[in-house]
């Protein structure tokens, strides 16, 4: 089930400049709202979304047919759902949990 904090997210998506815009709108603190994601790919808001017709599907299928309605121009409109969905996130993100290994020196 969605938080309030997540139901205030999805309606200030539309209307922000970013993910973490919309985050800190909603009510989240400027640490959780540096990595979009561990919001907006959670079970609540996700679920959230499909309730509200936001559904993988329905990104896929109108993707699909403004391909072959090439004049048609929907990309702002489709890069929203899809960020709103998690598919896409902000290039500033911040992910925490990835570890990087830097070896020196020649293989052997």
């Amino acid at each position: 089930m969605a938080t309030q904090k997540q139901k205030a997210l999805l309606k200030a998506l539309p209307t922000s400049t970013s993910a973490k815009e919309a985050l800190l709108r909603a009510g989240y603190s400027p640490s959780v709202a540096r990595i979009p994601s561990v919001v907006m790919q959670s079970k609540g808001f996700l679920a959230l979304c499909e309730q509200k017709g936001l559904t993988d599907e329905l990104i896929v299928d109108s993707l699909t047919e403004d391909i072959k309605l090439k004049p048609q121009n929907r990309l702002g409109e489709l890069t929203l759902a899809a960020k709103i969905k998690g598919l896409l996130t902000d290039k500033n993100e911040v992910r925490e949990d990835v570890k990087i290994e830097v070896v020196l020196g020649q293989p052997e």
